[in-house]
């Protein structure tokens, strides 16, 4: 299992610049979007009155630039994986990344 580095954009400051697009709806609030040539997971989004994507970090042309201010999905922690720092931990997703 992967562990991934999200960033979370509002809506109006996120658009792509490149690719062609394809999406997977992955639940039934959420869908997944990767790049329609290599495959590489994007974003995810959710469905209905979503304000923010959140994008895979490992996919930006800069992710260093990004700054960590929290875990979230933590109740899914694989056992092995150790969070050594004292950002703010959700056991799920924080609600203003739902509305």
């Amino acid at each position: 299992m992967p562990v991934l580095a999200w960033a979370a954009f509002p809506l109006e400051a996120f658009r792509y610049t490149r690719s062609t697009l394809k999406l997977f709806r992955s639940s039934e609030h959420g869908q997944r979007e990767f790049c329609g040539d290599c495959g590489s997971q994007l974003l995810f989004r959710y469905i209905t009155s979503a304000k923010s994507v959140d994008v895979n970090i490992g996919t930006l042309d800069k992710p260093t630039q990004v700054k960590p201010e929290c875990h979230i999905w933590t109740e899914s922690q694989i056992n092995w994986f150790d969070i050594a720092d004292e950002l703010p931990r959700h056991r799920q997703d924080i609600p203003e990344h739902k509305t």
